[in-house]
Parts: structure tokens; sequence; C-alpha cells
């Protein structure tokens, strides 16, 4: 085991659908691939308080009772995002690159606005339609 170190969840501050990728590299890492030591291993890292409200949702199983995937889910209900996408394409297409922003920013900025847009397969080229229509700002 590579013995790395993993964080407690804080379902005030931290995104789930993050730390639950991380936590999928940390079993990779770690070579953690039962079902059994997933379970044991999640139990185990995401915290006093996480496993309080996980405990809650498991009733009337404990949730050392629960297959890994049963456990994944009620967290995600719990934690997950309602994203809602019109309003996050909305944000996206108001963008404007700021008067100190270089491209290189302005296109990772965008970017990130795009992640809950669902825009799958035509990413890259709104990407691109977005760069090129983009109004330059000016100092007048």
């Amino acid at each position: 085991m590579a013995n790395i170190r993993f964080s407690e969840f804080n379902g005030k501050s931290d995104d789930w659908i993050i730390y639950r990728e991380r936590l999928e590299q940390y079993y990779t890492a770690n070579s953690i691939t039962s079902e059994q030591m997933k379970v044991a291993t999640l139990l185990s890292i995401i915290g006093a308080e996480t496993y309080k409200l996980l405990r809650d949702l498991s009733h009337p199983k404990l949730p050392k009772e629960r297959k890994y995937d049963e456990l994944m889910v009620l967290l995600t209900k719990q934690y997950g995002l309602q994203v809602n996408v019109w309003r996050e394409r909305r944000k996206f297409y108001e963008a404007k690159q700021e008067i100190n922003e270089n491209v290189a920013d302005y296109y990772a900025r965008i970017r990130s606005l795009s992640v809950n847009c669902n825009f799958e397969k035509n990413l890259t080229d709104i990407l691109k339609d977005k760069l090129n229509a983009k109004k330059r700002p000016t100092n007048r």
C-alpha cells in the first residue's frame, strides 16, 4: 500500500463530485479493489460528521452492511449538486474577458464555466466560437 494520506470530507465546503473522483484515485494508488476494502476505507476516511450522516441515511442497516455503490448513491444524493443547466449556460455565455485578463486565463475561466453546461461533444466548437466572438475590452 502506498500509504497516501487522504483528507476527510467536509459537507459544508467540499465538492462531493471532486472528492469522489479523488477517492477513486486513492483506491487505485493503494491497490484497493475489493468491495469490502472500499467500504472499510470509505467509512474510515470520510470523517465523523459525514459518517454520522451516512449512518442516518443508511438506517436501518449500518453503513458497513451496505455495498460500496449503495453508499456512494446515498452520499451523492445528499451532497451532489443539483445543477440548473440553463443557469450555467447563461453564466457561460454572459462571461466576458476582463480588461486585464490574458487569453489563457480567460480560456481557463470559460472552460471552468462550461463544466456544468452539458455541451458534451460540442464543447470544443462552442469554446472556439466563444473565443472568436468575444469583444475585446477597451481602455476607453
